[in-house]
């Protein structure tokens, strides 16, 4: 929290003691008041990299090594120093004319930065716990103050404002005047900007944005950064921080000028997704509002700041003097002009002429005052050692009853019964009387001048409330011999007493009760008497028995009476359903007792089937085939279950009646098979609107039935079927259903699939414009994902060799298993080997080839180690391609170079105008060479004769290309942006008008071409450019088209996978 208020500036001009007048209650003072003055240095002007101690009170330290060592008025702190303020305490830091910091008290703050040249302040405080005040000037433009803490950085132009930390867990920032900029600590601008030092005013001016995007508080404004908050916003800060650093590491300007882009749209994305994370700014609490009407009383003081050469020359002119006060004992409370300013130890620097009365007290000691015009002559610590004060002790006696009760002081027994002793006025007594048997009683008394006296204290005898019910309620309860009651009796006994309870009734069994009472003993004791008898009890089953005694009815269930000993009865027990039984009795002397169990009447069932061998089940068990017979009680429901297979099972409820044997007939109806397959083998089966399964069905139906099937799956038309189940034993039918033109849509990423879709059988595998590298198949199943550091992706795609895929990017290569996704390795690419707008590895005699600028890097297919490097004279930014064991690429230059891999020596050069060609490899079409310029103008190399057969530019303007010449057939076609120009294969001339509709680069297929458009897929023939068909997809497909078996897959902006039928194929 912020801590409470105090005031630093005061006016001082002569210096003379006053001692207060001496309190009526002391008898006289044990020793007089002692001042003793120690001069102090003059101020000192803090440098431009200094700040300056101006006020303390308490304990503030500063370390030094390994020890905290107690601060000095006037005491310059620098950069790297820390500053610890104890409880109690406070202490005030100036920064020349920029502004004043209140340390308040359990508070540590280091000092990171200090700058004071004028125009270029720079000041940075970091505080791990505690509270801070902070009053600062309005900064010019290149100036800076900032506060930071473990989870947040606080930056001003010239505010009043207060921020609270409390260790790893939050920080509060609440402003009475101005603005403050917030960010979570994690994203330190002054940071990242030193981290990018020398890169340029670009990269700078990106980092600062983030200040700029920067949660601002305003006056009377509060807001919070929790270790929630840090966590949430980790990840974005890690993405700005990683891609300052690959600015640092790169030494070429072109390399940073490259990464600007990407610094920019990191910058912008992850700092947007942070602000989303800080709590808004809301109206400040009445608590921080009260706290921050303490910066009105943070005074600037008027300290000249100097450069070491300047105070060399001529020291300046400080017209201010240091006053420090240090009072024994050092709890004592300190006031200066009527306020409180701390225990202790105070300090300050004040300007000449300033009165100050300082008034030190403690309780038991003597007052004193002392009055200070402040001057060169006063410029003194003080030291202040309190007159204590001998005061008359008063006598407390206490006398307890019972005498023999235990007296305790403060926890420390004292004594029995009586206790007296003399004691100080101010002290504070908490006697505790107590017993065994007794309620304790505690008494508290603060000592005063005249409060001596004799304190009787009678305990109260703990008692326990005691009761006995008695069953039968009308027996005698007699305690000690006397009678207290009938039936019950109740009341209130002492601990310790011993109790002798009787309980009585004639014909009844006499019972006794002891009882010694002790603490929580108290309770009501039940005490049943036993009935003394001599007669017959019977118990009937079932429960509802009728229990007849000389044809009368006596009961049901039970039966209880008493007899003459001797005496002969005959009772009859009867209920509907039962046999009836008779219990003949020769009453004894003593109480008998009779169970008497009737049995049930059963009637007997059969059950005969059709056909004869039919299972006959009854509650899930088999019991029978055919036929069953078995005793039932009347009324009995029960259900039986018939079936055979070929038959329609039956259930066959029935209700046991009267009658004593009881035959039924139950007749089974034969069933007829049916049987449905479908096309595609993966489809829905539904049977009346439920579901019955997929790809086939058969089933048992009874003739004339009619069934409604209907077949379903996603991408193709849904179709019914209508059956009426005939008498033959068995009927066979089969469903093909026709594909829809879009089969489906599979959702892989929330980010655009960029570049070309590759394909290995039926799984299908794209990369998004966040490096995130995916698979799925034909079952429209996303198979797995695996992210990657290759962020932003221009166009980057993924690469199958064999049974694996690869993904290379702006920082890494990524290897991973085809079929599971299983990360197999990791290549850091950077700098020089960076794959920035597309260039990919290639497959190469069981290696890899690993395109860099100025090299080929061959590696192993699995692990990425290099095993060696073939160099590229002029260096080259393309895909490298493999032909007749050669490696085919292009330089800077737009020399074609065909390359002798094992020997890693160049075999021919021809020179084109294509120049600078980017990402895209050269595509081998009838032994011609195809590729671009980086601005479009096209080559074909004749490989036989190793000659230029054809060039020309798409555009005289120009146009920039970066992906795959295709060739077929027909022609060679290039996507350059949004459009695609097809040329024919023999000079290279315009096969038709270029088609500017393109979103994505062509499949050339069967002598068409398939490309996207803006929400559909186009398909042109591939000769003449015209139109065959579009197939609407709700999207824009955003990468080259792809073939798998008849289908066509490509990817969207919005992050699908699209599965494909055109009606021409």
């Amino acid at each position: 929290i912020f801590l409470s208020a105090f005031l630093f500036i005061f006016i001082f001009t002569t210096c003379k003691e006053a001692v207060t007048p001496v309190p009526e209650l002391k008898e006289e003072v044990s020793e007089e008041t002692i001042t003793e003055t120690e001069d102090l240095e003059p101020v000192k002007a803090p440098e431009y990299t200094e700040a300056i101690i101006t006020f303390f009170s308490g304990d503030v330290f500063v370390k030094e090594g390994d020890d905290w060592i107690h601060v000095q008025i006037g005491d310059l702190l620098r950069k790297d120093d820390v500053l610890k303020v104890d409880t109690g305490g406070y202490c005030e830091i100036q920064f020349g004319q920029t502004g004043v910091v209140r340390v308040q008290e359990d508070t540590q703050l280091a000092i990171d930065q200090i700058l004071l040249n004028p125009g270029e302040a720079n000041v940075r405080v970091e505080m791990t716990t505690g509270a801070v005040l902070a009053k600062v000037k309005k900064l010019a433009g290149g100036e800076s103050f900032k506060v930071k803490t473990p989870t947040a950085v606080c930056g001003v132009r010239g505010t009043e404002f207060g921020v609270k930390s409390t260790r790893g867990e939050k920080t509060e920032i609440a402003v009475k005047e101005g603005e403050v900029a917030v960010l979570p600590a994690n994203v330190d601008v002054d940071e990242l900007k030193e981290k990018a030092k020398g890169k340029g005013e670009e990269v700078k001016r990106i980092i600062e944005k983030i200040e700029e995007r920067a949660i601002v508080v305003s006056a009377n404004q509060e807001t919070e950064i929790d270790e929630n908050t840090l966590k949430e916003t980790e990840e974005a800060a890690k993405v700005i921080e990683q891609e300052v650093e690959e600015i640092a590491k790169a030494v070429e300007p072109e390399e940073v000028k490259g990464r600007l882009i990407a610094l920019e749209h990191v910058v912008e994305k992850s700092i947007e997704e942070m602000i989303k994370k800080v709590e808004l700014p809301k109206a400040v609490s009445e608590e921080n509002a009260k706290e921050l009407e303490e910066i009105d009383k943070i005074k600037m003081l008027e300290i000249p700041v100097t450069r070491t050469e300047t105070m060399a020359a001529a020291a300046p002119v400080i017209k201010l003097v240091k006053v420090s006060l240090e009072v024994d004992p050092l709890n004592a409370e300190i006031k200066l002009n009527g306020e409180s300013v701390g225990k202790g130890r105070y300090s300050g620097i004040y300007p000449v002429g300033e009165e100050l009365r300082f008034e030190i007290s403690r309780e038991g000691f003597d007052s004193h005052t002392l009055e200070i015009t402040t001057s060169e002559q006063t410029e003194k610590l003080y030291r202040v050692k309190l007159a204590k004060l001998e005061a008359v002790k008063e006598e407390i006696s206490i006398k307890s009853s019972p005498e023999d009760a235990e007296i305790l002081l403060n926890g420390e027994l004292k004594g029995t019964g009586t206790y007296t002793e003399k004691f100080e006025p101010g002290e504070k007594l908490s006697f505790l009387i107590r017993r065994e048997g007794y309620h304790e009683k505690r008494l508290d008394i603060d000592v005063k001048v005249g409060s001596g006296k004799t304190y009787n204290i009678a305990l109260e005898r703990k008692t326990e409330e005691i009761g006995v019910t008695v069953t039968p309620n009308d027996a005698r309860v007699l305690l000690n011999g006397r009678q207290v009651g009938v039936g019950n009796f109740k009341d209130e006994f002492p601990v310790g007493e011993r109790l002798h309870f009787t309980v009585r009734k004639d014909g009844w069994e006499e019972q006794t009760l002891d009882i010694t009472v002790t603490e929580g003993s108290g309770k009501i004791y039940e005490v049943t008497l036993k009935e003394i008898l001599e007669g017959v009890q019977i118990t009937a089953t079932p429960s509802d028995a009728t229990i007849f005694l000389n044809n009368e009815e006596v009961g049901r269930g039970s039966f209880s009476g008493n007899f003459k000993p001797g005496e002969r009865f005959s009772f009859r027990i009867t209920r509907d359903g039962y046999e009836t039984k008779t219990l003949d009795i020769a009453v004894s002397a003593e109480v008998k007792t009779y169970n008497v169990v009737l049995e049930k009447i059963l009637n007997r069932i059969t059950i005969n089937t059709v056909p004869r061998d039919a299972s006959i089940l009854l509650g899930g068990r088999q019991i029978g085939n055919g036929s069953y017979t078995g005793s039932y009680e009347r009324g009995t429901e029960l259900s039986f279950v018939i079936q055979r297979d070929g038959y329609k099972s039956r259930t066959f409820n029935i209700t046991v009646p009267e009658d004593r044997v009881k035959t039924y007939e139950v007749a089974l109806t034969r069933l007829q098979q049916v049987t449905l397959s479908t096309e595609p083998r993966d489809a829905s089966i539904y049977l009346n609107g439920s579901f019955v399964g997929r790809g086939s069905y058969s089933e048992r139906y009874e003739p004339g039935r009619e069934l409604l099937f209907t077949v379903r799956r996603d991408g193709y038309k849904e179709s019914t079927l209508n059956v009426a189940v005939s008498d033959r034993p068995s009927e066979a039918f089969s469903v093909v259903l026709k594909p829809l033109p879009l089969e489906a849509k599979i959702s892989v990423s929330r980010n655009r699939i960029v570049g070309s879709v590759a394909t290995l059988g039926d799984k299908i595998y794209a990369a998004d414009s966040n490096g995130l590298l995916t698979a799925a198949n034909l079952s429209w199943d996303k198979l797995w994902s695996l992210s990657t550091r290759n962020s932003p992706n221009e166009n980057s795609s993924p690469v199958i060799i064999k049974d694996k895929v690869y993904l290379s990017g702006s920082r890494e290569l990524v290897i991973a298993e085809a079929l599971s996704g299983s990360l197999l390795a990791k290549v850091s690419l950077e700098g020089e080997s960076a794959h920035l707008f597309g260039r990919r590895v290639v497959g190469y005699n069981g290696q890899l080839l690993l395109p860099a600028n100025d090299s080929i890097i061959i590696i192993d297919p699995a692990t990425g180690e290099e095993t060696r490097r073939i160099p590229i004279p002029g260096g080259s930014r393309m895909t490298p391609t493999v032909w007749q064991n050669r490696i085919l690429i292009v330089d800077q230059q737009g020399t074609f170079l065909i390359i002798n891999p094992d020997r890693g020596t160049v075999e021919a050069k021809i020179s084109t105008q294509a120049v600078q060609p980017v990402a895209l490899t050269i595509t081998v079409y009838e032994n011609t060479a195809y590729f671009s310029g980086r601005k479009g103008t096209v080559v074909a190399i004749d490989l036989g004769n190793r000659r230029v057969k054809w060039e020309r530019k798409l555009r005289e303007e120009g146009t920039s290309v970066f992906t795959d010449v295709e060739c077929g057939s027909e022609g060679a076609f290039v996507f350059a942006r949004d459009t695609i120009f097809g040329l024919s294969l023999r000079d290279g001339s315009d096969l038709f008008n270029p088609l500017t509709d393109a979103t994505s680069a062509p499949l050339y297929s069967g002598s068409k071409v398939y490309y996207g458009g803006e929400g559909k897929l186009i398909v042109r023939d591939a000769s003449r450019g015209s139109l065959l068909e579009t197939v609407e997809v709700g999207d824009t497909i955003s990468t080259k088209p792809a073939r798998i078996n008849k289908k066509i897959v490509a990817g969207t902006t919005s992050g699908n996978i699209l599965l494909l039928n055109p009606s021409i194929e």
